[in-house]
């Protein structure tokens, strides 16, 4: 029988006995009727292998054999014809119980021999049974009486018992099977000696009552039990420490485990039945599922993976899994030239459906024999999403799909476990629309994203696999782990937008104070004080040289009308005097409230452009709140109070009150104006004395007025100067305190983002932490969220300010020195970069901006590298203790590869090209095959490899091996089937010829003749 689609999950039942377990036989003596519950029952409960057991014989498997499957009228004398086929597809198996001449505490320990079908029952009956001896009695001084192992000698044993001891019984058999023990030494020595009839064809199985982890191995027989468990290559157990115990699992290592019992113990279950009533039916639905053929060889390959094809239990759960997710997995592809075909050449003609197993498939074969072909063709026809480009090994256009359109001759079809699917022509692209159904990891794929040039489309593909573990409900209804994150982050981002102006207005402002109270500008205040002082000195000597007149009104002289004109002048002269002063307070008042005003002016507009933008953010955030069906009016959780009556009110004042000041000012201008006419006229008719008096008193108040412009003059000068002095320094300190905070604050930002990170990564890393802990290895992949120094960013952006012909400076230092920094990114470490950054870049004391391209501006170069825009929040995988930035394209291709298996939650099959091209053997055995394992648990792997090595090692479930025939019009046959099945390990053994594994001998699952 084939079993094409290779090993898959069945229930078997080793341990049924017979109408000839007389020891125990509650099924009566007709035996048409017990072969008649037996198969029933068998397809009842989808049984897929029976151990036809008896006590000391192989009667029972023997009569089932030849009276009934061997024979078809007596089959169809008792079935159907459709039971009759399903009864051919069940395996029988003979299991010989055997009761050993040892004691263990109270119990004799019973030893079960499991053949395979293969083996000739005449050659179990006469070459092992009928060679067994058993002890019929001792003599004193003499060697004890043996017997062979034949029923006539168990019944005469009886005989001779039940006349010594009466109470024994009446029936002779039963009493010589109950007392008839043999050794299991012996057992052994004759299968061993026989190895041309038995050699690998047969398996010791011990039955296991009790909970192994649990026995004193410290006592009296524990030597005893321990040789029995040597020698065994199964348990009978079903309790689940047991399980583990025949494991390894509760010793430190497995290797210490296998020194003191020489293997690793699988343990299988049974119903142990002896009548109708516990027929396939083991106590608590502790069935026995095995992976494999349903034969003796598939029985055997359970040796080489105890924990991975054998479950005791209801129902295994990767079973369970395909069960229930039936459109997730993958039950056949055909390929078929289509009819209206010319084409000569065969490729895929008369290709047979080829059934795929849903755990791990593996494709192998020579180079250039199809193996990608067939992945080609499936992941097409399961409308794999790649990026534009021609990814396909042999589906592009230099192969398959030339100008020949060879592809157009044919098509296939997928025919998914719900019966579902749809022909597709291998000429087609995917169409755009259409829902990817399988995930192709093809080789040109890999080493493309894995480049150096590539980094951004590998973290994507990261980015992919961890968006795959985010719930549902965190995604926030983002369909990417980049939409979302920025999502996440936005207000973050804002409130680092909004310090980042802080920080340029302060920068501005400080940058703005040093250059106004320089060095060199602080000389020029004290150069001008010195000339302010010399401008005094002079102007009084510039007094001394006006000449004194006498006030002529005094001279009794004048007199009359004279001396009223002279007095009338002197009055208006004091009166546009007091005029000048209120016109100079109305100008301080308008200039002061024209500020004002404007200031008025400028804030309520700023104010109106705030509150629009608000208004439409509230707006943007009630529909947010909306669109997700919550009825929250907005302004009731977040309002501003925006009072503008009250600018008005006070704009409108000030206006009023520039106005009238206004009026006022023209009306005083008039004043003085009029005064002024006035005063000329008088002075036109007074006398010269009078006259040259006027003159004088008009000197001394010019005079007056340009003194206490210098002293004005000079007081604000000595102010800008003690302030350079006194409150500048303490005025830089707080703006560089400022500055300190702000960037801290920055920094911060990239701290509440580095948590938003690892709230969204947890789900990954908890789920990468049990998968670990599941394969039992901390692995050579781990993870880590951090905050970076991006290089490139920090050094492009610094470089870009710098005019090469300028700068004092080598870009390769510029480079080494921040690859210093880089690895620590406490900010500490990173404020000493700044200062050693500055030193470098001004070694020379050069100034910054002299060192710069034209229209670069020193601000912007502190915003820069004060503003932290290099920093970044990383989620970064660790490979072999280097991140993903520090890893070659091989390793990066490994670890996509390494990351898809272990980490992506995707449940469509996947379709992995050649894996090991960027392992070596060790690195293949030692992470890649635990993964590969691991992962078939969740999905269906399928993989393409050139070295089998793979599929042995990661115990493939189905073995796909493609040979092209050119010589046959290229034909591409496919052969398919289990690692242990005959034909498909001597085609393995073909591919690896001459490069035999290079794993440990222990793993290797094939066999030689």
């Amino acid at each position: 029988m084939s079993f094409s689609r290779g090993s898959e999950w069945r229930k078997w039942d080793l341990h049924v006995h017979t109408p000839y377990s007389y020891l125990n036989n509650q099924f009566g003596n007709d035996f048409d009727d017990y072969v008649k519950q037996l198969f029933l029952n068998a397809i009842s409960h989808q049984i897929a292998v029976i151990g036809v057991t008896d006590y000391f014989s192989i009667e029972g498997y023997k009569k089932i054999r030849k009276e009934y499957l061997d024979n078809d009228i007596k089959l169809k004398s008792l079935f159907t014809d459709e039971q009759i086929n399903q009864i051919k597809t069940i395996k029988i198996i003979p299991n010989i119980e055997f009761r050993l001449n040892k004691i263990v505490v109270t119990n004799r320990v019973n030893f079960h021999v499991i053949f395979s079908d293969e083996v000739l029952i005449e050659d179990i009956e006469e070459n092992f049974l009928h060679e067994l001896e058993f002890i019929y009695e001792g003599n004193p001084q003499n060697s004890d009486e043996k017997w062979k192992l034949k029923r006539l000698n168990i019944e005469n044993l009886g005989k001779k018992l039940i006349a010594e001891q009466p109470e024994l019984g009446e029936n002779p058999l039963f009493v010589g099977l109950k007392c008839a023990v043999v050794d299991d030494t012996q057992v052994l020595d004759i299968l061993n000696n026989k190895q041309s009839k038995f050699k690998n064809k047969y398996l010791v199985v011990v039955p296991a009552d009790e909970d192994l982890s649990a026995i004193n191995w410290k006592s009296q027989d524990h030597n005893v039990r321990k040789v029995i468990l040597q020698k065994a290559d199964m348990l009978f157990a079903s309790n689940s420490k047991t399980i583990k115990w025949g494991l390894g699992e509760f010793n430190e290592t497995i290797d210490d485990y296998i020194k003191e019992f020489k293997s690793v113990k699988v343990c299988i279950w049974g119903s142990d039945a002896h009548g109708y009533d516990n027929l396939f039916k083991p106590a608590n639905n502790r069935f026995t599922w095995i992976k494999a053929n349903p034969t003796f060889e598939g029985l055997k390959q359970v040796i080489n993976e105890p924990k991975d094809r054998v479950y005791i239990g209801e129902i295994p759960s990767k079973l369970r899994l395909v069960n229930s997710n039936k459109d997730k997995f993958i039950e056949k592809i055909e390929i078929n030239k289509i009819s209206t075909s010319q084409l000569a050449d065969k490729w895929f003609e008369n290709t047979n459906p080829i059934p795929l197993n849903s755990d791990l498939i593996a494709i192998i074969g020579n180079k250039g024999n199809g193996k990608s072909a067939l992945a080609d063709i499936i992941a097409l026809s399961g409308n794999v999403k790649l990026p534009a480009g021609d990814w396909f090994s042999f589906l592009n256009k230099k192969r398959f799909k030339d100008n020949k359109s060879l592809a157009t001759n044919f098509e296939s079809k997928l025919t998914w476990m719900n019966h579902t699917g749809e022909a597709v022509n291998l000429n087609a692209s995917t169409p755009e629309a259409s829902i990817e159904k399988v995930k192709y990891l093809p080789q040109k794929y890999i080493e493309k994203i894995c480049s150096e040039d590539e980094y951004n489309s590998f973290q994507d593909e990261i980015n992919t696999v961890v968006f795959s573990h985010i719930k549902q409900e965190d995604r926030l209804e983002k369909h990417n782990l980049k939409d979302l994150i920025r999502i996440k982050t936005e207000v973050v981002s804002n409130e680092r937008e909004n310090l980042l102006k802080d920080l340029k207005q302060l920068l501005q402002d400080n940058e703005d104070l040093k250059i106004k109270y320089s060095a060199t500008e602080q000389k020029k205040l004290e150069n001008l004080l010195a000339e302010k002082n010399q401008q005094i000195v002079d102007h009084n000597q510039n007094k001394q040289l006006i000449v004194e007149v006498k006030d002529p009104t005094t001279s009794e002289e004048v007199q009359g009308e004279i001396k009223i004109k002279f007095e009338e002048s002197k009055k208006i002269l004091t009166q546009i005097d007091d005029l000048q002063k209120e016109l100079i307070t109305i100008q301080n008042l308008l200039n002061s409230e024209s500020i004002k005003k404007n200031t008025i002016e400028v804030v309520a507009g700023e104010i109106d452009i705030l509150y629009s933008q608000f208004s439409k953010s509230m707006e943007e955030k009630q529909s947010k709140l909306r669109d997700c069906g919550l009825e929250i009016d907005i302004s009731k959780v977040f309002e501003i109070h925006y009072e503008k009556s009250i600018l008005a009110e006070e704009l409108e004042k000030i206006k009023k009150l520039i106005s009238n000041n206004n009026v006022l000012k023209e009306k005083k201008t008039q004043e003085v104006y009029t005064l002024s006419e006035s005063r000329t006229k008088l002075d036109s008719e007074l006398s010269e004395p009078q006259r040259e008096y006027q003159d004088y008193l008009e000197k001394i108040k010019l005079w007056e007025v340009k003194y206490i412009e210098l002293i004005v003059d000079k007081t604000v000068i000595e102010k800008e100067i003690d302030f350079s002095k006194t409150e500048l320094p303490t005025k830089l300190s707080e703006y560089e305190t400022r500055k300190i905070d702000l960037i801290a604050e920055i920094y911060n930002t990239y701290n509440k983002e580095l948590e938003i990170f690892k709230e969204l990564y947890s789900s990954v890393l908890e789920f990468v932490s049990q998968e670990k802990e599941k394969l039992g290895s901390e692995s050579f992949i781990n993870f880590t969220t951090q905050i970076i120094i991006d290089k490139k960013i920090l050094i492009n952006s610094l470089v870009a300010f710098f005019d090469g012909r300028r700068q004092q400076f080598q870009d390769a230092d510029l480079k080494e020195l921040v690859a210093k920094y880089s690895d620590d990114t406490r900010l500490d470490n990173v404020k000493e970069m700044f200062t050693e950054l500055i030193d470098l870049i001004e070694k020379d004391k050069r100034p910054l901006n002299q060192q710069f391209r034209d229209g670069k501006q020193l601000i912007d170069f502190y915003l820069e590298l004060f503003g932290l825009k290099y920093l970044k929040v990383e989620y970064d995988i660790l490979f072999g203790g280097k991140n993903v930035r520090q890893l070659s394209p091989g390793e990066r291709g490994a670890l996509l590869i390494i990351f898809y298996l272990l980490i992506d939650k995707g449940d469509i099959p996947l379709i992995i090209d050649q894996p090991e091209d960027n392992l070596d053997n060790e690195s293949v055995f030692e992470y890649l095959v635990p993964y590969i394992k691991q992962a078939k648990q969740r999905r269906q792997i399928i993989i393409v490899t050139h070295n089998p090595n793979i599929a042995v090692v990661a115990d493939a479930e189905q073995i796909i091996y493609t040979e092209l025939d050119k010589a046959n019009g290229n034909q591409i046959k496919y052969i398919t089937g289990a690692i242990e099945d005959k034909q498909i390990n001597k085609e393995i053994v073909k591919v690896l010829e001459g490069t035999m594994p290079a794993f440990d001998n222990r793993t290797i699952k094939y066999y030689r003749d």
